[in-house]
Protein backbone atom coordinates (compact mmCIF):
# COMPACT_ATOMS: atom_id res chain seq x y z
CA UNK A 1 0.00 0.00 0.00
CA UNK A 2 1.30 3.44 -0.90
CA UNK A 3 0.39 6.31 1.40
CA UNK A 4 -0.82 9.60 -0.07
CA UNK A 5 1.93 12.22 -0.07
CA UNK A 6 1.48 15.97 -0.04
CA UNK A 7 -0.01 17.55 -2.17
CA UNK A 8 -2.07 14.44 -2.93
CA UNK A 9 -5.37 14.17 -1.14
CA UNK A 10 -6.02 11.05 0.87
CA UNK A 11 -9.34 9.26 0.92
CA UNK A 12 -10.04 9.89 4.65
CA UNK A 13 -12.87 7.31 4.77
CA UNK A 14 -13.07 5.89 8.33
CA UNK A 15 -11.17 2.63 8.89
CA UNK A 16 -12.28 0.83 12.05
CA UNK A 17 -9.50 0.11 14.52
CA UNK A 18 -9.78 -1.72 17.83
CA UNK A 19 -10.74 1.32 19.90
CA UNK A 20 -11.33 4.10 17.38
CA UNK A 21 -11.61 4.89 13.69
CA UNK A 22 -8.67 6.16 11.65
CA UNK A 23 -8.77 7.93 8.27
CA UNK A 24 -7.99 5.98 5.10
CA UNK A 25 -4.51 6.96 3.90
CA UNK A 26 -4.76 5.86 0.26
CA UNK A 27 -4.28 8.57 -2.35
CA UNK A 28 -7.44 9.77 -4.03
CA UNK A 29 -10.93 10.34 -2.75
CA UNK A 30 -12.50 7.71 -4.99
CA UNK A 31 -10.30 4.62 -5.15
CA UNK A 32 -11.31 1.04 -5.91
CA UNK A 33 -10.83 -1.68 -3.33
CA UNK A 34 -10.77 -1.68 0.45
CA UNK A 35 -9.83 1.31 2.57
CA UNK A 36 -6.68 1.13 4.71
CA UNK A 37 -4.81 3.02 7.41
CA UNK A 38 -1.30 2.31 8.69
CA UNK A 39 -2.77 2.68 12.21
CA UNK A 40 -4.83 -0.48 11.56
CA UNK A 41 -2.35 -3.18 10.44
CA UNK A 42 -5.06 -5.68 9.41
CA UNK A 43 -6.48 -3.12 6.96
CA UNK A 44 -3.04 -2.70 5.35
CA UNK A 45 -2.68 -6.49 5.06
CA UNK A 46 -6.12 -6.72 3.42
CA UNK A 47 -5.27 -3.83 1.09
CA UNK A 48 -1.93 -5.36 0.08
CA UNK A 49 -3.67 -8.66 -0.68
CA UNK A 50 -6.32 -6.88 -2.75
CA UNK A 51 -3.67 -4.93 -4.71
CA UNK A 52 -1.78 -8.17 -5.46
CA UNK A 53 -5.00 -9.75 -6.77
CA UNK A 54 -5.89 -6.69 -8.88
CA UNK A 55 -2.85 -5.52 -10.86
CA UNK A 56 -3.34 -2.25 -12.70
CA UNK A 57 -5.86 -0.95 -10.17
CA UNK A 58 -4.14 2.47 -10.20
CA UNK A 59 -5.53 3.08 -13.68
CA UNK A 60 -9.09 2.34 -12.57
CA UNK A 61 -11.36 4.94 -11.04
CA UNK A 62 -14.71 4.41 -9.37
CA UNK A 63 -15.84 7.38 -11.46
CA UNK A 64 -15.14 5.54 -14.77
CA UNK A 65 -18.11 4.91 -17.06
CA UNK A 66 -18.93 1.19 -16.73
CA UNK A 67 -20.71 1.21 -20.12
CA UNK A 68 -18.04 2.97 -22.20
CA UNK A 69 -17.14 -0.21 -24.12
CA UNK A 70 -20.75 -0.92 -25.09
CA UNK A 71 -21.86 0.55 -28.40
CA UNK A 72 -25.43 0.53 -29.67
Amino acid sequence: MKKAEYPQRSCRWPVQGDLQDYPCEIAGEFHPGPHASFSVPRSVTARDKWEAENPGWEKVSTMDDPFKDITP
